[in-house]
């Protein structure tokens, strides 16, 4: 199975909840698992090393990388330019009324 890792701030985890769970749904069809990264790990602010870390060894497991861009998050700014040195497809979701 192949797997997609998705890049969402923690803030914002929340207020996507119904369209993480139609995007995890549709994609499993597809024999692909969505993987969210702030689902996976708590890290304390002083962490900010760490996290990166870890987050660059999961994308190494991952075949693509699917980013919420509704709202600035330098997280998310940071994998995609490691996914994007990687040569790993990204695709990029935005609500329609984000600025």
């Amino acid at each position: 199975m192949k797997k997609a890792y998705l890049g969402i701030s923690f803030s914002q985890r929340p207020r996507f909840e119904a369209e993480i769970i139609t995007i995890r749904q549709v994609w499993l069809r597809q024999n692909i698992e969505l993987w969210a990264f702030v689902d996976q790990y708590r890290f304390t602010a002083d962490a900010e090393q760490q996290m990166m870390q870890r987050a660059f060894a999961d994308l190494e497991q991952c075949d693509l990388l699917i980013v919420e861009m509704s709202k600035k998050a330098v997280g998310v700014g940071i994998e995609v330019g490691y996914a994007v040195a990687r040569q790993k497809p990204i695709i990029y979701l935005k609500k329609f009324d984000a600025n």
